[in-house]
């Protein structure tokens, strides 16, 4: 009868080992933190903290009017060609290395 716990396949989960401390220990102390400062936080309001915060200026005007479509493709293109950008940066630093083809 095989096993599904073969010598290597418990050295393998053996390895992982210290990556599986490390996420847990990242988890508990991010919870425990997030916690703490919910529990131990202040929760005074008040009118400067109630207003909405728009670039130092009090909001004004209608905030629920329609966004033109331009905007949004504008946006999209810059977001494409800026990836694009990060995505040619290692191939025009090593291109005198990649040769003719």
């Amino acid at each position: 009868m095989s096993t599904w716990f073969t010598p290597d396949l418990l050295a393998l989960l053996a390895s992982y080992g210290p990556l599986c401390v490390f996420l847990c220990v990242a988890f508990a102390l991010g919870s425990f933190l997030i916690l703490l400062g919910l529990l131990r936080g202040e929760r005074r309001s008040s009118p400067t903290k109630n207003p909405a915060y728009e670039c130092g200026f009090p909001a004004s005007g209608n905030i629920k009017k329609p966004v033109s479509v331009r905007f949004c493709l504008v946006a999209i293109l810059f977001v494409l060609f800026d990836l694009e950008i990060v995505f040619l940066l290692p191939w025009a630093v090593s291109f005198k290395s990649l040769g003719i083809l």
